[in-house]
């Protein structure tokens, strides 16, 4: 587990290519699989990043919304930013 956050932390660094297709699902699989890991509620990446909850849940589900590279160094970096803040 350790080496697939520090390959998505890495990722989420680089710049996607806007020809380059993101697979949405399985970014969505990938993002909501750290978010549970480091214990970052839907609701806290919603207040750090502007996103509704809903439309963040459709993301993490590959529904609807695509991800871009934008959406997803906001998103994984509020993450990060949220897992490093102590909280009660």
């Amino acid at each position: 587990m350790v080496k697939f956050i520090s390959t998505m932390i890495k990722i989420a660094k680089k710049t996607i290519p806007e020809h380059e297709e993101i697979d949405s699902e399985e970014t969505g699989k990938a993002v909501r699989a750290i978010r549970k890991q480091w214990r970052v509620s839907l609701l806290e990446v919603s207040n750090e990043t502007g996103i509704k909850t809903s439309q963040l849940s459709l993301m993490e589900r590959g529904k609807k919304y695509k991800w871009t590279d934008a959406s997803f160094k906001k998103i994984t970096r509020a993450i990060l930013k949220i897992s490093k803040t102590p909280r009660i």
